[in-house]
């Protein structure tokens, strides 16, 4: 077949842009026949397409491989690589379709045959998959690929066994394979081998470090095996290798929640949503984690998620109904019509909200429920019509979920409706009294859910024979409820087994409500007895269901509920034992606990908590809650242990629970307050710190974490109050007076803040905290061997405190006596660290601490701002010339482009190609690197410049100048996140109005982002709006003849391109800058204008003023 006329001058279909007959039409005019030409045509649209391909353009590519099969419509590899491409797409059934087109003009090819069993079992056709890939073994036994695939199937199927023949067929061919070496590791995982699955899964890491699936999938093994500190690592790991990845993020968040650390879980989520924002699965993973947390406003919201289309959730799916969901729209005189969801006890739990409704002025409710409820049912009040999944439904004005009513309810954990609200029917009471055996303790017992449920393994229990040691209980008779799965295991047990009688919920209730107990697992039943307001114990997984919450004995739907929770993972057997020691006490059989032995265990409790024996308190306070599970003070304690384990979601909820039990005590508020404020729920902790000091106005303890809270939400005025109201209720409580102390540092009265740390220390001369305080407001004096003095006492009182160490750096530092602050320096990132800038990256190579670099390989991690990254990149031609072989720098993206100027740099690399990252000898911070070079403040490395500005980008920026003999660029304020803001920053560009009505000067603003829109209407020209990045900033500084900014970015990035600078500095200047100085040995060009007096930002503009006309009248710049 001929090839079809192409005209010269459309583009050219292979994709390269290029016109036709620049392009294939040229290379086709050269052809000396026909054939040669149609030769030389296919040829050219194959590669092209397959370059395509490998580059992932798969439109361009399927262009060339159709315009190849216009000209040849057999050609086997077009129609292969077409089928490729449809598969990659997601297109399964053309994708089969034209491989399997392949195969019929080329059919010996193993490579095709591999390929469509690809296809195939995408399509669920195990089977034809399967043979397909037989198929390319038998045309070439040795061909790996084909091995692996057969051992995917086979692990589809089940047979785990045949998928480790074939892997290990595949790694005999190709040793190198890390696919198989995967696949094999999870072939082992799921045989419970997990030492040789992690062997697998790292000998792929070792074939490639970057293969991200290798830690992922180390990561699941870890988790299976149960070691979840190794799984945290991998997975930390894994996220530096593919970021960013929501997967990872996701797993990091399981292992969270599996370590109930629930406020890590949620910030993974939350990390993962911010990378795929539309992954609705994601959303409701987020939701069930919040709702578990009781962060039930929040979870309700992010819990719609839950029947969204792209979940394809088969138990929650919105009805198709002529009238709308209820979104929360006042029900007065309303018709609402309540549809069934997942599972019968969520339908159970839920109903509770028609009273509610009722009450809201619903005029007529329907509730829809499955077949097997509605006799139950039929005892709920406000029901007006019962209808069963099926029956004719009439009009409503609004519909809705049942597990939506909480949302538009607004509830919280204080205001669920918690009444029983369903009763049995007198006839089945009747029906069932004759049935159950007489007894002082009738207990009914349910030890497994429905076999379907998707986390039926983790909450059921595997054999009724692990309660066998119930069963010999005097006075006790047990009933089986069980009904289906594991219901013939009664079978010759010291049970009554009624499940096999039972018709519906309604027999269930009756035979319920004539029990003393129930003791069952997380199912039905549990919702059933507790809204039926029996009491209930419920035995619960380590890693329960959200709806139990978590961390909390008590359960607030149902209050008749204990729930017993697992200490270890699958350990029935300790939980069992437990049960049983309640059922003794429950039968008199165990002497009861007296109050005094109570309070004895408490006191114990106490004694070992604050002796920081967490496990053996805990312990005690449990033994409490064992004899009487409402105990506020066990409780409140055990909350406290949570707190002091950084669970704080778990303290929370301990702690609002001993309120619910003793509302009036105002430690419980107290401590609340404190829990949720690490919880960052700070309005809520405001609120619970208010309360306790209503309670108890000369609260003094309540008043000093009230201030905390209001000095960190900068309401200095109320913190101030609140700490004099502190040291009034009590003169003694030094942290009030040091808390105090640091107040008045914020708000720059030094002198009164001096004044309050002294007081603490003439309390307390061992009071470490107080000579810390003291220290900084000495710095902030610029009293500097003073600061270093009390700096030094702090650290002799407490050596492994890190913020004394970090302070006594940074005043080393800007003292100059840099050997001592280099070393003290490191501190900034220890993992004690509060708040830390720097954070050391998970890296599979050392950080380099001074070694030879002779021949090594280098990485420099990006640490605090983008200044602290333009100022120490100056080190890197010093490495060089110490013999590093490799250096690659690691920079925030908006640096990339002005860094590509810079010397001795081999690789450079932005945060979105961490992936990139090969193995280094060495990683190391750059404010590191003066350390290891000893610098000295006469060794510091200084060059005429070391950054330049792209030329491009100062052609670009030339003509946005304006022309003037002298031109100055003004920065007035740094980033608002920054901490020393307010200090550093001038608060409006007018405090620089004295400086424009100088002839002959020409003001342009740098100004970016924080205080850019105050440019506008003055006499200077506006560029910071425009700006895109730092080349941008470098390409207008370096047509400047003078920058004059505050403590910023813009003053390093002007040091480095060798322009003149001047600094306006506050009277605390940052270390940086060093002291009582007005030049810099880190910028030969800079000069430095200081306040002379705290805040006096006029007499530094006006020094500024005299010294610009000084220029002026010289007729020179700078």
């Amino acid at each position: 077949m001929a090839p079809k006329k192409i005209a010269s001058n459309v583009p050219c279909p292979c994709g390269s842009g290029k016109k036709y007959k620049q392009c294939c039409g040229d290379k086709a005019s050269l052809a000396p026949t026909p054939a040669q030409q149609t030769d030389a045509a296919v040829t050219h649209f194959f590669n092209a397409g397959l370059a395509h391909q490998q580059a992932g353009q798969l439109p361009q590519a399927e262009t060339c491989y159709r315009q190849l099969l216009q000209i040849r419509p057999h050609h086997p590899d077009a129609l292969h690589l077409l089928g490729l491409i449809a598969y990659q797409l997601g297109k399964h059934a053309m994708a089969a379709q034209l491989i399997s087109e392949a195969i019929r003009h080329q059919s010996d090819s193993p490579l095709y045959y591999n390929s469509l069993g690809l296809v195939l079992k995408e399509q669920g056709q195990l089977d034809a998959a399967l043979a397909a890939h037989q198929h390319a073994l038998a045309l070439k036994p040795d061909y790996a690929p084909a091995h692996n695939n057969l051992a995917v199937i086979a692990l589809a199927q089940g047979d785990t066994n045949t998928a480790i023949l074939h892997l290990q067929h595949a790694l005999a061919l190709a040793p190198n394979y890390i696919e198989a070496h995967g696949n094999l590791g999870c072939c082992y995982k799921d045989k419970g081998e997990y030492r040789l699955a992690i062997a697998c899964h790292q000998q792929a890491m070792a074939l490639n470090p970057r293969y991200a699936p290798a830690y992922n999938n180390l990561g699941r093994t870890y988790e299976a095996a149960g070691d979840f500190t190794s799984a945290l690592a991998t997975y930390q790991q894994a996220l530096l290798l593919d970021t960013p990845s929501a997967l990872i993020h996701q797993n990091l968040s399981r292992v969270y929640e599996t370590l109930a650390d629930l406020s890590q879980a949620i910030s993974h989520l939350r990390q993962a949503l911010t990378i795929s924002p539309n992954d609705f699965e994601l959303r409701h993973t987020l939701a069930l984690t919040l709702l578990k947390s009781g962060q039930f406003s929040e979870g309700w919201q992010y819990y719609e998620s839950r029947y969204h289309p792209s979940r394809n959730s088969t138990n929650i799916v919105p009805p198709t109904l002529p009238f709308q969901q209820w979104q929360g729209e006042p029900l007065t005189g309303k018709s609402l019509l309540v549809w069934p969801e997942q599972g019968f006890g969520d339908e159970i739990q839920f109903c509770r909200y028609i009273p509610h409704l009722k009450a809201l002025g619903a005029a007529y409710i329907t509730l829809v429920c499955k077949t097997p409820l509605k006799s139950l049912f039929a005892s709920l009040a406000g029901v007006d019509q019962l209808a069963v999944t099926g029956e004719r439904i009439k009009r409503h004005d609004f519909w809705t979920f049942p597990l939506s009513l909480p949302l538009y309810c607004q509830s919280t954990l204080a205001t669920i409706p918690t009444t029983p609200y369903l009763s049995a029917s007198p006839e089945r009471l009747s029906h069932w009294q004759t049935k159950l055996p007489s007894a002082p303790l009738r207990v009914g017992l349910v030890w497994k859910g429905a076999a379907g449920h998707k986390n039926d393994a983790n909450r059921s229990i595997s054999h009724l024979n692990i309660l066998a040691p119930l069963f010999n209980l005097d006075g006790i008779a047990f009933i089986s409820l069980q009904k289906g799965q594991g219901e013939e295991q009664a079978q010759g047990l010291p049970l009554t087994h009624l499940g096999s009688d039972i018709q519906d919920f309604a027999d269930t209730a009756a035979i319920v409500a004539q029990l003393d107990l129930v003791i069952c697992v997380d199912t039905v039943i549990a919702h059933l007895a507790g809204a039926l307001g029996k009491p209930v114990w419920l035995l619960l997984p380590h890693n329960a269901d959200w709806r139990w919450l978590t961390g909390r004995d008590d359960s607030p739907w149902y209050p008749q509920t204990v729930l017993f929770r697992q200490q270890q993972a699958g350990d029935w057997a300790e939980l069992i034992g437990r049960v049983k020691e309640q059922l003794k006490r429950l039968l008199g059989l165990t002497p009861p606990v007296s109050a005094t032995e109570l309070a004895a265990l408490l006191r114990a409790g106490l004694a070992h908590q604050q002796a920081g024996q967490l496990p053996e308190a805990e312990a005690l306070y449990r033994q409490v809650l064992q004899t009487q599970p409402q105990h506020p003070d066990a409780l409140h304690f055990l909350g406290l242990i949570a707190y002091q384990l950084g669970k704080h979601d778990i303290a929370v909820q301990l702690m609002n629970t001993a309120i619910s039990y003793q509302a009036n005590n105002p430690l419980f508020y107290n401590n609340l307050g404190l829990a949720l404020k690490e919880s960052s729920q700070l309005e809520l902790a405001l609120t619970a710190h208010q309360k306790a000091l209503a309670l108890k106005p000369d609260y003094a303890q309540g008043h000093n974490n009230l201030a905390v809270l209001l000095k960190e939400q900068r309401d200095f005025t109320a913190a101030i109050r609140h700490f004099k109201q502190a040291i009034a209720s009590d003169p003694s409580y030094i942290e009030a007076y040091s808390n105090l102390g640091s107040c008045y540092k914020d708000i720059g009265d030094l002198d009164s803040a001096a004044d309050y740390h002294q007081q603490a220390i003439a309390l307390n001369p061992q009071y470490a905290a107080a000579y810390n305080n003291l220290g900084r407001v000495h710095e902030a004096r610029v009293e500097l061997p003073q600061a270093i003095s009390h700096f030094r006492k702090a650290i002799a009182l407490t050596p492994d405190d890190i913020e004394p160490q970090h302070n006594l750096a940074v005043v080393l530092l800007s003292a100059g006596q840099f050997s001592e602050g280099w070393q003290r320096y490191e501190s900034r990132y220890h993992p004690k660290k509060k708040n830390p800038s720097t954070v050391p990256p998970k890296l599979p190579f050392r950080q380099w601490q001074g070694e030879p670099l002779a021949g090594k390989s280098l990485l420099i991690w990006p640490e605090q701002g983008f200044g602290d990254e333009i100022q120490f990149c100056r080190y890197i031609l010093l490495l060089k010339s110490m013999g590093a072989g490799f250096i690659t720098l690691f920079c925030k993206k908006p640096l990339q482009p002005l860094f590509a100027s810079l010397a001795g740099v081999d690789q450079l690399l932005v945060a979105k190609e961490v992936n990139r990252i090969e193995f280094h000898d060495f990683w190391t911070f750059p404010l590191s690197i003066p350390l290891q070079l000893q610098t000295a403040l006469d060794t510091i490395p200084t060059y005429p410049h070391y950054l330049n500005a792209p030329p491009e980008r100062i052609s670009y920026w030339q003509t946005r100048l304006p022309e003037a003999p002298f031109r100055v660029g003004l920065v007035w304020k740094g980033s608002v996140l920054h901490k020393n803001d307010t200090n550093r920053s001038l608060s409006h560009l007018n405090a620089l109005a004295p400086l424009f009505n100088l002839d002959g000067i020409a003001f342009i603003s740098l100004q970016k982002g924080q205080g850019e829109a105050e440019a506008h209407g003055l006499p200077l020209t506006h560029l910071g709006s425009d700006i895109q990045d730092f080349a941008d900033t470098a390409a207008i500084v370096a047509q400047l003849d003078l920058v004059i900014c505050v403590d910023t970015v813009i003053a390093h990035l002007a040091g480095a391109l060798g322009k003149p600078v001047w600094v306006l500095l506050p009277f605390a200047a940052d270390w940086r800058w060093l002291t009582g100085r007005t030049d810099s040995p880190w910028y030969p060009q800079t000069v430095l204008f200081r306040q002379t007096e705290i805040g006096d930002w006029e007499g530094v503009v006006q020094r500024v003023r005299e010294k610009l006309l000084a220029l002026l009248a010289a007729g020179k710049v700078p």
